[in-house]
């Protein structure tokens, strides 16, 4: 094989779409298996994702894979959507975090933030909210358990 044609195999092999079929979650950097090209699974493949932000994505998620010099040896993932789950609509600018069950965050524009899930749990020693209006809803009840509840008119 000419040294032509090896360099042109070796680029055409060093990135590849595929699947995601299993998450190992317990390492210090996540590890997926991909199915790659028909019939090519590669076990133990580096998931690398944003500092601050991580997932478990669910089988059958779509992966964009990258081999560091062309060859297939070691491979890295870095990035994995899901189009059968993924927010569609929103304006330009706004962010957001979504699972698969509809729980979603959207970061919109007017410096709206928009939480749409069952249930809400702060987990925190102090939680503060600021605002020039705070609106809570609830189509069944809005229950408040607390050794003591301070309401202050300013």
């Amino acid at each position: 094989m000419s040294r032509e044609h090896e360099l042109s195999r070796r680029i055409a092999m060093a990135n590849t779409r595929g699947r995601m079929a299993l998450v190992d979650d317990s390492k210090k950097l996540q590890q997926v298996q991909v199915e790659l090209l028909a019939d090519e699974v590669k076990d133990n493949v580096e998931r690398f994702q944003q500092y601050g932000f991580t997932s478990v994505p669910l089988k059958g998620a779509e992966a964009l894979c990258v081999f560091l010099g062309g060859g297939r040896d070691h491979g890295i993932v870095f990035a994995i959507d899901d189009r059968r789950y993924r927010l569609t609509g929103l304006e330009n600018g706004d962010v957001a975090l979504y699972t698969d069950e509809g729980a979603k965050i959207v970061l919109g524009r007017n410096q709206t933030i928009t939480v749409t899930c069952d249930t809400i749990v702060f987990d925190a020693a102090h939680v503060e909210m600021k605002g020039d209006t705070l609106e809570i809803s609830a189509s069944d009840s809005i229950k408040v358990t607390s050794p003591s509840i301070d309401i202050n008119e300013s």
